[in-house]
């Protein structure tokens, strides 16, 4: 008359812990290669980022420094150089 429903309750439970099992033994294998993978996609990002700043793509608000040309900052360099040099002589 009734339904019998104590096997199917179980063939979930074996299915979810196959799944966890699965699952499990996949990031032991994969582990070493994934954080390599994201390493290299952090990397890339921050490139890609530089790149993107350098050619003006976007606006440069990290420091003063990346906003200015190559000629701008070699005579910011220089004056730096020179009070340096300066101290130096006075210390």
């Amino acid at each position: 008359m009734g339904c019998d429903q104590t096997g199917s309750g179980g063939g979930l439970y074996s299915i979810r812990v196959s799944f966890l099992v699965g699952l499990w033994r996949f990031k032991l294998r994969y582990a070493g290669q994934i954080e390599s993978l994201t390493g290299q996609n952090s990397l890339l990002k921050d490139q890609v980022e530089d790149y993107r700043e350098r050619l003006g793509l976007v606006s440069a608000d990290k420091t003063a420094y990346s906003r200015l040309t190559n000629q701008e900052l070699r005579k910011a360099v220089f004056e730096y150089q020179t009070k340096l040099e300066e101290f130096a002589e006075r210390a």
